[in-house]
C-alpha cells in the first residue's frame, strides 16, 4: 500500500485471507498524511483481516501507543525471551 508504513507485510497479510473479502483500501487514494490516518488504516486492516475470529494477526512493534486498540492479547519479549504474556486488560 503505498505511503502506508505498518509493522507487518501487507502482502502477506492479504495473502492470508485470499479467497475473502478485501480489507478496506487506504483513504485519500493511497496516499497517507498523518501518523493518526496511518494508525487508522493500520487498525481497519487488522480488524478486517481477524474480525470473523478464525484469523489470527501476528505482529510485531515497538509502538506500543494504542495497542489496546488494535490487540486482545499481547507477549512481550527481551532479548528475545518471554517476559510476559496475557491479555491487553493485564
Amino acid at each position: 500500500m503505498p505511503g502506508v508504513h505498518c509493522p507487518v507485510s501487507g502482502a502477506a497479510a492479504l495473502d492470508a485471507r485470499r479467497d475473502r473479502d478485501r480489507p478496506p483500501e487506504p483513504r485519500s487514494g493511497g496516499h497517507v498524511s498523518s501518523p493518526d490516518q496511518e494508525r487508522r488504516i493500520f487498525r481497519d486492516l487488522i480488524r478486517a483481516l481477524s474480525g470473523d475470529g478464525d484469523v489470527d494477526v501476528l505482529m510485531s512493534t515497538h509502538d506500543v501507543a494504542g495497542l489496546a486498540e488494535e490487540s486482545d492479547h499481547v507477549t512481550v519479549l527481551t532479548a528475545g525471551a518471554v517476559r510476559f504474556t496475557g491479555t491487553t486488560a493485564d
